[in-house]
């Protein structure tokens, strides 16, 4: 039981440390935030509205989007700066060499990760709703769906970053990780359309689409926000991203191991 103590007061002090370092760049990644979601919900509820006549709730649609995808657009960012610390300082072999397994360690990442898109996708609501004002109905929102299917994202977003890092052979590579991996799975998780469209346009691409993490949380977030069932049911979209987080955790524990030799 004392070692349980010892360990959670090193993870602490190691999430501190990563959180002030956080700190310094929350503005800057606020600014951005509020620049793409803008442009993005606020294209889509006017403008497209405008040209293709398309619903009043294409906002909202967009705007669960964006609120899907924030903690996405990091990882890049998180597997970039590990594939450097493993070509160049190293640095992490000293937090390996700490009194804690090396697997607490990858999960004080993971934890790490999930935090910072947490707090990244915290605005996206309240850009929202100045945009979208009376399109969006915040009494229709279920929040308690909303909490979970965003947590979970964000846990998930945190094990794909170490496992695309354990792969990732070297920085050269990393030029081809956007275009073939993260890009991919966005856009065909479900940005743009629902899973019920793809399904109706084939049941094959539909079925596919099923085995892209992504789409669960697209279509979990819309629920929550729209307020309705979606054709993937909540529960459904749940459980399939407890699946992938389980599969992606233990599989890059794995493949990290192999590749920097920890105990």
């Amino acid at each position: 039981m004392n070692y349980i103590f010892f360990y959670m007061k090193i993870i602490k002090h190691l999430l501190h440390a990563d959180m002030l370092n956080l700190k310094k760049e929350f503005l800057n990644k606020c600014i951005d935030l509020l620049i793409w979601v803008g442009c993005v919900v606020g294209i889509a509820a006017y403008l497209m509205t405008a040209e293709f006549g398309t619903t009043n709730n294409m906002g909202v649609f967009f705007l669960g989007s964006c609120l899907a995808s924030a903690g996405l657009f990091e990882v890049y960012n998180r597997v970039f700066m590990l594939v450097n610390d493993f070509e160049s300082e190293q640095t992490i072999y000293y937090y390996l060499n700490l009194p804690i397994p090396a697997w607490l360690y990858m999960m004080k990442n993971i934890l790490y990760y999930a935090i910072n898109s947490i707090l990244m996708g915290l605005p996206i609501i309240p850009i929202g709703k100045v945009l979208l004002w009376n399109s969006l109905d915040l009494a229709r929102i279920c929040w308690g769906k909303l909490l979970i299917i965003y947590v979970l994202a964000a846990i998930l977003y945190g094990t794909i970053a170490l496992l695309l890092a354990s792969y990732i052979k070297s920085l050269r590579s990393m030029e081809h990780l956007w275009m073939r991996c993260i890009f991919p799975m966005w856009f065909l998780g479900g940005y743009n359309n629902s899973w019920q469209t793809t399904y109706e346009l084939s049941p094959y691409l539909g079925y596919a689409a099923l085995l892209n993490p992504i789409t669960y949380i697209m279509e979990g977030s819309r629920i929550a926000l729209l307020g309705t069932e979606g054709p993937i049911s909540f529960l459904w979209c749940v459980s399939a991203t407890l699946l992938f987080i389980s599969l992606s955790a233990v599989w890059s524990l794995k493949m990290l191991k192999k590749r920097l030799d920890f105990v």
